[in-house]
């Protein structure tokens, strides 16, 4: 139930950063390779792969690896002071 909770949180976060990114319209009918510009296609290119799905796995899989990382200290320092004994 709390891991359930969890998730949730974790979730709506990452749903709620992913709607702030617009939406755009990428026209290929005047698509040329040679005028490709990585920085300023970017919102353009997520209509042919995930960019947005990316980002937003990158950035759980950051969270969940910050999350445990936390936790891990909580519990050395726990066994440092009281744990020990």
């Amino acid at each position: 139930m709390i891991t359930e909770a969890l998730l949730q949180v974790v979730v709506a976060i990452a749903a709620s950063l992913v709607s702030l990114v617009p939406a755009v319209d990428w026209d290929t009918g005047s698509f040329e390779q040679t005028t490709f510009s990585w920085g300023s296609s970017l919102g353009g290119f997520n209509n042919y792969f995930p960019v947005t799905a990316v980002f937003a796995a990158v950035a759980l899989l950051f969270a969940v690896w910050l999350t445990m990382a936390g936790w891990n200290l909580v519990v050395w320092i726990y066994h440092q002071f009281w744990g020990s004994a």
